[in-house]
Formats: structure tokens, C-alpha cells, sequence
């Protein structure tokens, strides 16, 4: 019964902080920014990664890349989705979201960042 008092409360304060950890991260991310969601594993993502390392583009366009196996950015990217009538079950990434524009695939991200440096 003791260790119940102290769990329970543990257990109510992890979850607190989990869920305020959780909402700090969505809040960093503003609609001035370039949504770039991509995932550790996805080969297409790498390319643009690359790319935008090469060109030093994190410095000259205000990106955001954003791991989209966590939760809180998964369901972001679906909602960001929604906004251009797309269905969140059937996209992939990387996946570019900015002002109401989405892309899907390496070489039209690419293609759009270009855009934007000129």
C-alpha cells in the first residue's frame, strides 16, 4: 500500500512532463518555417539532407527537419497533410510542408528549395 502512495504520484508527475515536453516541441514550430519531416531510415530523406547540408541551406532558408517516427511529429505531418487535402494514411517522406504547400520525394523538395534560394 506504501508503494502505492509513491508510485502513483511518480507515475502522474512523468506523465506531466512527458505531455508538457511533448507540446514545447510542436510549439518551436511555427508556420514561418519550412517543415522538412523525414525519418532516420528513409533513404530519399537522406538525399535531401544532403543536399541541404551541402548547400548550407539550414542557414539561408528557415527550415525545420523533423523526425516524423516521434508521435507528436507524425501527427503533425497528418495534419499538415489535411491542409492539402491529402490523405495522412497514404503519404510518405520526406514530406515538405510551407504556407499551405505540400511535396512528397526527394527531387521536387530539392526543386523547391532551389526556388526558394533565388
Amino acid at each position: 500500500m506504501k508503494i502505492a502512495r509513491l508510485v502513483v504520484p511518480l507515475i502522474f508527475v512523468l506523465l506531466s512532463i512527458l505531455y508538457i515536453a511533448n507540446k514545447a516541441d510542436v510549439a518551436g514550430v511555427t508556420d514561418d518555417k519550412i517543415l522538412i519531416f523525414t525519418t532516420p531510415t528513409c533513404p530519399h530523406c537522406q538525399v535531401v539532407k544532403d543536399y541541404m547540408s551541402q548547400n548550407d541551406l539550414l542557414s539561408k532558408l528557415p527550415i525545420v527537419i523533423l523526425d516524423a517516427t516521434k508521435p507528436v511529429y507524425s501527427k503533425l505531418m497528418s495534419e499538415k497533410a489535411n491542409i492539402c487535402q491529402l490523405d495522412p494514411t497514404g503519404i510518405g517522406v520526406p514530406f515538405f510542408f510551407y504556407q499551405d504547400q505540400c511535396l512528397l520525394g526527394d527531387q521536387p523538395i530539392i526543386d523547391q528549395l532551389d526556388k526558394m534560394l533565388q
